[in-house]
């Protein structure tokens, strides 16, 4: 005989009890029919009506933790129909500072960071940060096996999304772990199309694309992402830090430092998956498991054609973005406005708003610059774009500096 408790779905009490299952509320039919047949419950999500996703959460606080700015990107771009106030964090100590500050509704949290990762990050919200630590904390992972979701939820987290990221999954969390009450039913069908990939004006579903890249699954990574905007600024991203990655992942097999090697092949198996390149993803899973299992002769062997591979995708995507980052202006800003545009990005920073720090930054791109200049601003907008405000910080120092020399 088994016994069922069914759980509100902020509570993360387990139970050491024989044949106890806990169950969170709200249940649905799969799980209902899971406790019935005695199954686990799974971390995949049938494909539900399309009145599920008919709604908005503009109030909803949900914070994504992910040391991959890739990742965020897919979040961000998925939900943002939604409405919802997204904040974002590149790791757990960064997540737990945010936690300290403000009470979310959600916490998506990657499961593989360097230095804290989810787990560790989740035991610090859980046990030291009171009412704001109980909050719905649902891992992002690439490694889903048998044994996962037990795995997770013994270690303080309620749930988990498996990468590459599909849509309607994450969307399916959204709906069954935010309150109630902050869901708001929207009459207009177009942000649930949109979501569901349905385009009235004919049968054919918005993932179908005739967008065609050597070495991409493009329609695999459509499936995923659902629309071609979101794929085209995840691949933006993607080959913005191939040069960064590259030189991270060679540094770390060639110094024979295993953990910060795995974390990094981990990273690039995800991105390479979300963006269709799935030959590349392959052999980052086979470099993955070699870290895990510091086998540093098979590293040492497999490492550098993976990366020849890797940077073949710089020259493949190359004409999409070089032309774009070049692109300047014909016009030099005064003095004045570029204070200005500095003003407005403390203020950002301060405010650790992400939104409007990228909106700083695509408005510093309006002008033009002289060499110097030119490069700090580069590394003003890949500091943004890592999420780095420590980073911004110093830059904007130098930029001030170099403006009163």
């Amino acid at each position: 005989m088994c016994g069922v408790v069914l759980s509100n779905y902020r509570s993360v009490r387990s139970y050491d009890l024989p044949n106890l299952r806990v169950v969170k509320k709200p249940l649905y039919i799969s799980g209902l029919s899971n406790i019935f047949n005695g199954k686990e419950e799974s971390g995949s999500v049938s494909l539900m009506e399309a009145n599920e996703f008919d709604f908005t959460a503009s109030t909803a606080e949900i914070l994504v933790v992910d040391d991959n700015a890739i990742n965020l990107t897919v979040v961000k771009g998925l939900l943002n129909p939604l409405h919802m106030k997204i904040d974002t964090a590149l790791s757990g100590k960064d997540a737990v500072l945010m936690v300290t500050d403000k009470r979310y509704d959600i916490i998506f949290m990657d499961h593989m960071m360097p230095e804290m990762d989810g787990v560790e990050t989740t035991r610090v919200i859980r046990r030291l940060l009171g009412d704001n630590g109980q909050v719905p904390i649902i891992a992002l992972t690439a490694n889903a096996v048998e044994g996962t979701a037990k795995m997770f939820i013994d270690e303080g987290m309620n749930d988990f999304v498996t990468k590459p990221i599909e849509m309607r999954v994450i969307l399916s969390k959204i709906r069954k772990w935010l309150p109630p009450e902050k869901i708001e039913k929207n009459r207009d069908k177009k942000v649930s199309d949109t979501l569901m990939g349905v385009n009235r004006d004919n049968t054919e579903s918005q993932t179908t694309t005739d967008i065609s890249i050597v070495g991409l699954d493009v329609k695999k990574a459509m499936e995923f992402l659902g629309n071609e905007e979101l794929f085209w600024s995840v691949l933006k991203e993607y080959y913005r830090v191939i040069d960064k990655k590259s030189m991270m992942i060679q540094e770390y097999e060639q110094k024979e430092q295993w953990k910060d090697y795995t974390v990094e092949v981990h990273a690039l198996k995800s991105a390479s998956r979300q963006i269709g390149a799935l030959e590349l993803a392959q052999v980052a899973e086979q470099m993955e498991a070699a870290g895990n299992a510091e086998n540093g002769a098979l590293i040492h062997k497999i490492t550098p054609g993976m990366l020849e591979e890797y940077m073949f995708y710089k020259g493949i995507l190359a004409p999409y973005f070089a032309k774009e980052e070049e692109a300047q202006s014909g016009r030099a800003a005064e003095n004045d406005e570029m204070s200005a545009l500095f003003s407005q990005m403390k203020e950002a920073m301060e405010n650790l708003d992400m939104d409007a720090m990228e909106k700083v930054v695509r408005d510093m791109g309006q002008y033009s610059y002289g060499d110097a200049q030119r490069s700090i601003f580069e590394k003003l907008r890949n500091a943004v774009e890592d999420i780095d405000t420590e980073k911004c910080e110093e830059i904007i120092a130098e930029w001030e500096k170099a403006l009163e020399g």
